[in-house]
């Protein structure tokens, strides 16, 4: 857990030298709204694949959805994401992807 907060702590940082709470503000309520859609359907794995069928890596705005998506579920149990057939090292993969996608890959 402390890894991936790490993880998002730098990435947070490096974007918008902000904490995360002022970073969630500036994200798109609809798109907020979608994702919370699959979530609070137990669908991760929805959840994380409608965010690769909609990334624009030329959009700066879907690596901070991305961001909070997976920190988000950083908050879940161990037991909740196997629930959900998902791990901590899926959320370590996919911060580390979608930060690549975005050139930010060097600062994980």
């Amino acid at each position: 857990m402390r890894q991936i907060e790490s993880m998002i702590a730098a990435i947070l940082h490096f974007l918008t030298h902000s904490s995360k709470q002022d970073h969630d503000v500036q994200i798109s309520q609809s798109l907020s709204d979608e994702i919370d859609y699959f979530l609070e359907r137990g669908d991760i794995c929805g959840a994380e694949n409608w965010i690769y069928e909609n990334l624009d890596h030329q959009d700066i705005q879907w690596l901070r959805i991305s961001v909070c998506f997976y920190g988000k579920l950083n908050s879940y149990s161990n037991e909740y994401l196997e629930e959900h057939n998902f791990s901590r090292d899926e959320i370590i993969s996919g911060l580390t992807d979608v930060s690549e996608r975005f050139g930010f890959g060097h600062i994980l």
